[in-house]
């Protein structure tokens, strides 16, 4: 499984389905590490079904706020772009949870990915 880089060549498969209007855009890793940073801060998944839609607007708010990325975005695309790179990252971990003697170097993306992760499963754990 290739390593998870949000280069240029990455996109956000779920951004334009069912909105006319909204085109495909590229994130680049910086562009990643941006919004989920913003995730971290905002706990999206750490809030009840009907104030997440406000965690994912205030995300989008903030990126357009700074003019990242360079297009304008949305609740949706941005809440989108979150769940891919999530599932990314967890098909990555679970493609190499089972080999040996390889050490894997992480980096700041990878780093937030698993931290979010984390809360993400911490929070479902304690809802159940």
């Amino acid at each position: 499984m290739a390593e998870i880089s949000a280069e240029s060549e990455i996109t956000d498969r779920g951004a334009s389905k069912g909105r006319p209007g909204v085109r495909k855009r590229k994130w680049t890793e910086d562009l990643d590490k941006l919004l989920l940073r913003q995730t971290k801060v905002e706990k999206p998944h750490a809030k009840r079904h009907g104030d997440k839609g406000s965690s994912h607007e205030r995300i989008a708010d903030t990126l357009n706020t700074i003019g990242q990325p360079p297009w304008r975005t949305d609740k949706m695309h941005a809440q989108n772009r979150v769940q891919y790179l999530l599932d990314s990252r967890r098909i990555h971990q679970r493609a190499t949870a089972h080999t040996t003697g390889i050490k894997e170097v992480h980096g700041e993306l990878e780093i937030l990915l698993d931290e979010i992760i984390e809360e993400v499963d911490e929070f479902s754990s304690n809802e159940n």
